[in-house]
């Protein structure tokens, strides 16, 4: 079973890297040493990312709300 998930690189000495987020892992069953296939799709416009601009969301739709229903769309 594949898990589709949005991460963010960081600079990781002169290289880029990025964290499975800790359910994913679970799930996945992944371990240390694991050969993965990522394919990788750069998220261009923000909004999309976030699905509203700051300073623009409804009233009652907090940070947490956002960041669960884009937790929710990892596991699509």
């Amino acid at each position: 079973m594949a898990a589709k998930v949005r991460v963010k690189a960081k600079r990781w000495g002169s290289s880029l890297g990025f964290i499975i987020p800790n359910e994913v892992v679970k799930e996945q069953k992944i371990r240390e040493g694991d050969e993965l296939e990522i394919e990788l799709q750069k998220v261009s416009n923000i909004e999309k990312l976030f699905g509203l601009a700051h300073g623009k969301r409804p009233a009652g739709l907090t940070t947490q709300k956002i960041k669960d229903e884009l937790r929710a769309g990892w596991h699509d």
